[in-house]
């Protein structure tokens, strides 16, 4: 009897939690610009999701941003792997190329994040919170301050954050609400300093020749990149203690 009830149990914790994720969006739905971006915004999404073959909505979605290109990619789950759905340009930037390690450095982070927040009524319009700072900042900025408040939003100003047009963040915004109401509670946010081809690696690389930690945070982050453009599988990654990015497990 107690295995039965136990599997019970089970089930009812699934299913408790599925009710739940899915009621994130409807409640996201209650705000008045989530409710507005929907309303402009869902039929054109599903249409263009259907005209290339994607699921809708999204049950899963990845951000890559690259800071010298300006450049922020929105991946979504495609069978097992994931499909480039659009490049958006982000219009609002400080700092230079390199992590952010201080507060008030104006860098935007560099590094593997997550969302961890969904604010629908940001000063910035809609805006995405990261985990910066995380295990591998905390290491790094041991004795310092690292800063925080780190997100991706709208209104196209940044001190540090990912900024967008007005209509990229409703857009962004809507498709991880989705996922999330998918069910994944990890969005995965991968910032780079640039397109970490071999080529343009390289010349990174000639940048910051008596700069040798950075060199070698910059080959911390290539690892991951390169992980993912092998498959478009996005890479399970670790903290090490001494607060390097490592590949988890075998990468396919």
């Amino acid at each position: 009897m107690r295995p039965i009830i136990t599997a019970l149990l089970s089930i009812l914790i699934v299913c408790a939690t599925e009710s739940h994720a899915q009621d994130f969006y409807r409640r996201q739905l209650g705000f008045t610009r989530v409710k507005y971006a929907h309303d402009h915004l869902d039929s054109t999404l599903r249409r263009t999701f259907r005209e290339r073959g994607l699921d809708f909505p999204p049950r899963a979605v990845y951000l890559r941003v690259f800071k010298d290109e300006r450049s922020v990619e929105l991946w979504v789950r495609s069978a097992d792997s994931m499909a480039l759905y659009r490049d958006y340009n982000f219009c609002g930037y400080s700092g230079t190329l390199g992590p952010k390690r201080a507060q008030g450095d104006m860098q935007v982070p560099e590094g593997f994040y997550q969302v961890t927040h969904f604010n629908p009524t940001s000063s910035y319009l809609l805006s995405l919170g990261l985990d910066y700072p995380n295990a591998a900042d905390r290491i790094h900025t041991r004795g310092g301050n690292p800063g925080g408040d780190i997100y991706m939003h709208g209104r196209c100003v940044s001190i540090g954050c990912i900024s967008v047009q007005d209509n990229d963040i409703r857009e962004i915004y809507l498709l991880a609400a989705r996922a999330r109401a998918a069910g994944q509670q990890r969005i995965p946010v991968h910032i780079f300093p640039l397109r970490m081809t071999e080529t343009r690696f390289a010349g990174l690389l000639n940048t910051v020749l008596e700069q040798p930690t950075l060199a070698d945070f910059w080959t911390q982050l290539k690892a991951g990149y390169d992980a993912f453009e092998r498959n478009h599988r996005i890479p399970t990654l670790r903290v090490d203690p001494s607060g390097r990015y490592r590949l988890e497990g075998r990468q396919r």
